[in-house]
């Protein structure tokens, strides 16, 4: 914990294995492996590898009124997969998936407001995307509304050149009312 807030914690294991990168994230009870191909990289291409931040554009953010109890991140990658997260012809419309991604983080249902889901950057981290994802709730004092809240955002960020596997990074923080 730093500063009331919880980093979720990930170590990360890489390893070059002829033209095969293998990465293993490990996180309390999450185990992620990533392989991707690598077509004549050397190690020195590799050691130079510049993380760089991926502009977002915020779609949708809502508090109310949403169907899903549970909690999900996910990568959208077209308009059908959308379509199960909300029938809203206006989201739809406003995301080009040949040029973009839409990243999807749902807290689930909340008992009460003063709850938030917010993605607040995405680095390309040359071979994967990691997204941080802030997930707020009320503290002690706090007044909300009493009211079942589904916290949830959706997210572009412009397509990738190449297929790369999306790392979602929580952290966890309690708003001070007192």
């Amino acid at each position: 914990m730093l500063n009331g807030i919880h980093y979720t914690r990930f170590q990360a294991l890489s390893m070059k294995y002829g033209n095969l990168a293998i990465q293993l994230f490990y996180s309390g009870s999450l185990l992620l492996l990533t392989t991707f191909a690598m077509a004549n990289t050397s190690d020195d291409e590799i050691d130079a590898c510049v993380v760089r931040e991926v502009p977002i554009n915020i779609i949708d953010t809502y508090d109310f009124f949403y169907q899903t109890p549970n909690k999900t991140l996910q990568v959208i990658r077209d308009p059908d997969t959308l379509h199960a997260f909300s029938d809203n012809a206006r989201m739809v419309g406003r995301i080009d998936f040949n040029t973009q991604l839409a990243l999807y983080a749902h807290m689930g249902v909340q008992p009460s407001g003063g709850y938030y889901m917010t993605i607040t950057a995405v680095e390309d981290k040359c071979h994967y995307l990691e997204v941080r994802v802030e997930n707020q709730q009320p503290g002690a004092g706090c007044v909300t509304t009493q009211a079942l809240t589904y916290p949830h955002q959706l997210v572009t960020i412009p397509k990738p050149s190449g297929p790369k596997p999306v790392l979602f990074k929580e952290v966890f923080s309690k708003e001070s009312c007192l």
